[in-house]
């Protein structure tokens, strides 16, 4: 059966191409064009128009306001939008606009053509399938919330684009609170599920966005810290025609009864889980969802500021949005390496970097800290420090950042605290960082606090028993006693309370790196670069490419949006470089490395990773993956990375 296709698209040429990828795939339609926005509403007026191919770029509409006008204009229709790839971005906006989905000239071929259209006369079929049932289903809303409370049963509703959710009165009084206070999300309702039932109702919601198809979970929430209730969690994808969205629907049962005594005297509810038995992947899982989006913020920034001109006032305010990201990216670390502490995870996880922007980092981290506290902060570092050290910067700015921090907590407002940093040089590889920090302060609390860390057995004995009263007030100093311990480090006092404050000293043991053995020219390859890079993540791939290409000329991209695709694109192109994200959908990025050294043990494979922990990297050097970078990065660290794996280098 033939269908009316039509195509809103000013490039003879690009018509043309359209037309010919039709005809060579046999696709059975009648074709219509016009190369204006207008031109082509008229032709549906006149028209029963069942497909749309729209260019955003034509005379009389540009970029993404030509969408807005069209969906604007027509609802009945599934729209299909064609973009450049310098407008790639603009194409997923279109289709969370309403867009059915989206094309990039220069990519599109036969098969693509044909699939895409297939599968927007589809989905487009399906959301009207969905509209209809729900018009049948509607029922009084006075009678169905007193049904609801009666029930316990509540009803709630997701804009799947923004995550924003709209919530039926008696659902706001399953969660424990009073009606309409506030405005919920998905994140809202994720907050109140237990820690045990998160990663499967996450999976549940991922799942009904992706199949549309009605489906039903149970799980816990805890209410006010301390209360568990047992629901069971509906939910569907729904169009709604007045706000031309696909939302999710769903319905929410509050089963607690069922579980108790009175319901079933052979099933008791679960008791509440211990910190020692929350799971490491649940980390490892906050730990991704954080630093994905902030690795898209910071590749996006440097581009930004390399590929465009800037006036000083922009340039100011790119700056301080920078600082703002590094400075997220430190306290993410620093709250990652606390939660693992408490789980008996705190391995050294060395790496080289540059200890003056360490220094720069650990500077801003503390002054933001000091300011929010009335504090007087200064430093003083040694000029003669190694360029590079060999250490864990992450867990070396957590144990700094506690030991002020803890001096903070007893200050008093108008009070110093005066920061050195030098170094004592054992071997030629072998240094010992010195950290000295002196307080100048009235308030004898600040020294007595400072005087118990340096017995640090003693703390860590104290915290371990569990019977002690103590425990929870000496959990900060318990952290820093730990990565003492850990670091083989020393803890001294150097002179007692008196009205002039208070000095401690902190002994480190790192390694310098050697400059000239670790220098890289980072002006780019020699030679012709074919890279593929395997991310799933639609804004991690323009930005990430976007960096490679404008560092230089001789670096070419292509992409693929996991590991079932790398495969795919590696049985008919010859690379010279994968950068492999780990965590994606179809098939991961180790399964995909575990494929290709089957039978290619030579193609470097950088790991793009969320998880920067020696567990991961032993899962990289398992695989047979060359190096890995942790996210978020900066573009000078991947161009290092791809340098050195160019030269043979290795995971360390």
């Amino acid at each position: 059966m033939k269908i009316n296709l039509l195509v809103i698209e000013d490039s003879e040429y690009d018509v043309e191409i359209i037309r010919f990828y039709l005809k060579e795939a046999g696709f059975s339609h009648n074709f219509f064009t016009s190369t204006t926005l207008k031109g082509g509403l008229d032709i549906i007026e006149e028209n029963n128009i069942e497909c749309v191919l729209l260019d955003l770029s034509l005379p009389d509409s540009d970029g993404f306001g030509t969408v807005k006008s069209f969906l604007k204009e027509v609802k009945h229709i599934p729209v299909i939008v064609m973009t450049n790839l310098a407008n790639e971005v603009v194409g997923i906006q279109s289709v969370r606009a309403g867009a059915q989905d989206f094309l990039i000239k220069g990519e599109i071929n036969n098969r693509v053509l044909i699939r895409t259209i297939r599968y927007s006369l589809q989905r487009f079929k399906e959301k009207a399938k969905l509209k209809d049932e729900a018009e049948k289903n509607l029922i009084n809303k006075k009678t169905f919330q007193k049904a609801q409370e009666m029930a316990k049963f509540a009803s709630w509703n997701m804009d799947i684009v923004n995550a924003s959710m709209t919530w039926s009165e008696e659902m706001f009084r399953i969660f424990g609170f009073a009606p309409y206070t506030f405005d919920p999300t998905l994140s809202t309702y994720l907050n109140y599920v237990h820690m045990e039932d998160k990663e499967k109702v996450e999976s549940f919601f991922e799942k009904v966005m992706k199949d549309g198809k009605t489906n039903a979970i149970d799980h816990r929430i805890i209410i006010n810290g301390k209360s568990i209730k047992y629901l069971i969690l509906h939910a569907e994808v729904n169009f709604d025609e007045d706000q031309n969205k696909i939302l999710l629907i769903g319905s929410v049962q509050d089963i607690t009864e069922r579980f108790t005594p009175k319901h079933n005297s052979d099933k008791q509810p679960e008791t509440k889980p211990s910190p020692s038995n929350i799971k490491e992947e649940v980390l490892s899982e906050l730990n991704f969802n954080i630093r994905t989006p902030i690795s898209s913020i910071a590749n996006l920034l440097y581009l930004l500021e390399h590929t465009t001109k800037l006036s000083h006032s922009q340039s100011e305010l790119v700056d301080s949005i920078k600082t703002s990201v590094n400075d997220l990216s430190i306290v993410l670390n620093n709250m990652l390496n606390f939660s693992l502490l408490i789980t008996d995870n705190s391995e050294i996880e060395e790496e080289d970097f540059s200890f003056p922007d360490f220094c720069l980092g650990f500077q801003r981290v503390l002054q933001i800290r000091a300011t929010q506290a009335g504090i007087n902060l200064s430093f003083d570092i040694d000029k003669n420090l190694p360029k590079r050290i060999h250490s864990d910067p992450q867990k070396i700015t957590q144990l700094l950042y506690n030991v002020v921090n803890n001096a903070i907590n007893y200050s008093e407002e108008g009070d110093t605290i005066h920061i050195e940093i030098k170094g004592q040089k054992i071997t030629a590889r072998n240094h010992t960082l010195l950290f000295f920090v002196h307080y100048q302060t009235n308030n004898k609390l600040v020294a007595k606090n400072m005087t118990e860390l340096r017995n640090v057995d003693k703390l860590l004995e104290l915290y371990e028993d569990k019977k002690k009263s103590s425990r929870k007030k000496n959990f900060d100093k318990y952290i820093v006693a730990r990565l003492i311990k850990t670091f083989n480090g020393n803890y001294q006092v150097l002179n007692k309370s008196d009205k002039k404050g208070i000095s401690i000293k902190l002994d480190i043991p790192v390694k310098a790196v050697d400059i000239e053995d670790s220098s890289i020219d980072l002006n780019g390859p020699n030679s012709q670069l074919h890279i593929l890079l395997v991310e799933d993540h639609a804004i991690n791939q323009i930005a990430t490419r976007r960096v490679l290409t404008s560092w230089s000329d001789r670096i070419k991209v292509d992409v693929a949006n996991n590991g079932q695709k790398c495969l795919e694109k590696m049985e008919t192109t010859d690379y010279d470089l994968i950068l492999m994200d780990l965590q994606m959908p179809v098939m991961d990025g180790l399964e995909a490395t575990r494929k290709i050294r089957e039978s290619n043990n030579q193609l470097p494979i950088i790991a793009l990773t969320a998880n920067a922990n020696k567990e991961e990297e032993e899962k990289c050097r398992s695989v047979g993956i060359n190096d890995y970078l942790a996210k978020p990065f900066r573009p000078q660290e991947l161009y290092t990375k791809i340098m050195k794996v160019e030269k043979g280098a290795s995971i360390r």
